[in-house]
């Protein structure tokens, strides 16, 4: 059961953190100059996040699993801060869908167009800024994660 508790883990926390990564790094350029424009490709990227959301939902709760099942007891400040970075990767997962709902309102999609584009870009940097935070939790976590398993095995 441990290891395939670990593969699980592992594996959603990979589509999270490694479909993440690929998405902002490659996806979002490129498809911003296959499509000829950002904005054209903000409206790919607000269906694309919805799916992340619920990748990211599943990679905490199997996280959690780990983490409660895994960290030794006596590495308090290990397990502390792993729980402690698995709860804000889920606290800024929800105030990610809730500002995608705010972003959701300034979209015509019929059009393809934003409305009150200053308010719908602070919105949106707010977003990405939240997004970025999530990832760089995730480094920390993986670290954790490969520090525990490390010192298990040895």
């Amino acid at each position: 059961m441990k290891s395939i508790r670990q593969f699980l883990c592992l594996l959603m926390f990979a589509v999270w953190f490694g479909g993440f990564t690929f998405y902002i790094a490659v996806v979002v350029p490129t498809g911003t100059q296959v499509l000829g424009s950002a904005r054209i490709q903000g409206f790919v990227t607000q269906q694309v996040t919805w799916h992340l959301n619920w990748i990211t939902a599943i990679a905490v709760v199997l996280m959690l699993w780990e983490v409660f099942a895994e960290f030794p007891k006596k590495y308090r400040r290990s397990r502390m801060l792993a729980v402690s970075l698995v709860i804000a990767i889920l606290v800024l997962m929800l105030a990610l869908v809730w500002i995608h709902g705010i972003l959701n309102g300034f979209l015509d999609f019929e059009n393809r167009s934003v409305r009150q584009k200053a308010t719908f870009y602070q919105w949106h940097r707010l977003y990405l800024w939240i997004s970025t935070i999530q990832w760089a939790l995730g480094i920390l976590f993986a670290w954790l994660l490969v520090k525990n398993w490390t010192r298990q095995n040895s």
